[in-house]
């Protein structure tokens, strides 16, 4: 099933804008957990679980700052994010994203310790975090 998803993801990313790059460097990471910020804890509840039950992977171009969320079905948000620093055996993939709202303000990270095994991920969004590995793909193509 995993590798269903996966190949679903693939397909839907590759047809649109995301996948458009020369040497595009991509990680296909799986969610594990979610949770949330509150009463000055980390917690899961009913909200958590439901994304959890709706987001299984989290995309991430980092030759673009791309990063979409899905459930391998083909929907799911796509961000950009400002890629601050890429992944080696030395240095984290880290990537962030700003956002600017008339009630509120705030920061969205995705940071890939590619230089761990399994490659585990942590990505903010407002109050939630993700959690889990990833698997990176490097497609050399030549644009013609």
């Amino acid at each position: 099933m995993k590798k269903m998803l996966l190949v679903l993801a693939l397909i839907t990313l590759s047809s649109t804008a995301l996948a458009d790059s020369y040497k595009e460097t991509f990680f296909y990471c799986e969610i594990k957990d979610i949770t949330r910020m509150g009463n000055g804890k980390l917690i899961r509840d009913s909200w958590t679980k439901t994304l959890l039950a709706h987001r299984s992977y989290i995309s991430y171009f980092e030759s673009n700052g791309y990063l979409q969320t899905g459930d391998g079905a083909g929907s799911g948000n796509t961000w950009k994010m400002k890629v601050v620093q890429k992944g080696s055996r030395e240095n984290s993939s880290i990537g962030v994203r700003e956002y600017h709202g008339l009630a509120s303000s705030g920061v969205d990270t995705i940071r890939i310790q590619t230089w761990a095994p399994g490659m585990p991920f942590m990505y903010t969004f407002g109050d939630e975090i993700y959690t889990g590995n990833c698997k990176l793909f490097r497609n050399n193509k030549n644009k013609g």
